[in-house]
């Protein structure tokens, strides 16, 4: 399976989930292991506040007292991509790219990222605006480094976790951010494989790339928890 590589970025979505509900167990989204067994198997995806949502904007509450959401990215740091099973996964070895704002109760720093595609064009995304799949999702997954030492510790906290999504658009043209990725993906074909590499800022944000912080504005994106 291939990553699309005509893709621009239609917004970011900033969706922050202060438990992880994903685990490295054998899961799926059809078949004997569908979403409907999950709960069987992971405690936590039977609860009462669960991810992913369909957003609908004219439902949404303006929070006129939430602050921007400031994103602090360094402009590559090494990473490990990997093939889990699941999902494309670039795992952060350095740096201390970050988020803060937005609601957020302290600094969450980057983490990694992972990507979700389908099968076909017009579905891929978790989340939906209105009812409407996009091709894929990109998560990148921060930790409360303030108050745990590592993401592995965080997960496990209600507070631990922060996740920036966002949903990604189909256009004409190849978008050279991904190539650091994309170049890559034969050389990680089974699960397991990985390799390690930069990885740009842009590949994040491309609209901060002549920016050290980028302020995502209240108007901008959509939060929840």
């Amino acid at each position: 399976m291939e990553l699309p590589r005509t893709i621009s970025w239609l917004f970011a979505m900033a969706a922050f989930f202060l438990k992880c509900t994903e685990s490295l167990g054998t899961w799926s989204y059809r078949g004997p292991e569908s979403p409907d067994t999950w709960a069987h198997h992971y405690p936590d995806c039977a609860g009462h506040k669960q991810s992913p949502v369909n957003i609908v904007p004219k439902q949404t509450v303006f929070d006129a007292g939430l602050a921007d959401l400031t994103i602090n990215y360094e402009p590559n740091v090494l990473a490990k991509l990997e093939n889990n099973g699941h999902s494309i996964q670039a795992s952060f070895l350095t740096g201390k790219s970050n988020i803060s704002g937005g609601g957020l109760p302290s600094r969450f720093q980057t983490a990694q990222l992972h990507f979700h595609w389908g099968s076909e064009n017009l579905r891929g995304s978790e989340h939906q605006i209105n009812g409407r799949k996009y091709p894929m999702e990109i998560h990148i997954v921060h930790y409360n480094a303030e108050k745990y030492p590592n993401a592995s510790t965080a997960m496990k906290k209600p507070d631990g976790l922060a996740v920036l999504g966002i949903l990604v658009e189909l256009q004409a043209n190849d978008n050279p951010v991904l190539n650091s990725i994309t170049d890559m993906l034969e050389t990680i074909r089974y699960k397991g494989d990985n390799r390690n590499f930069r990885c740009p800022k842009a590949l994040f944000i491309p609209s901060s790339r002549n920016q050290p912080i980028l302020h995502l504005q209240r108007l901008s994106h959509h939060r929840y928890r």
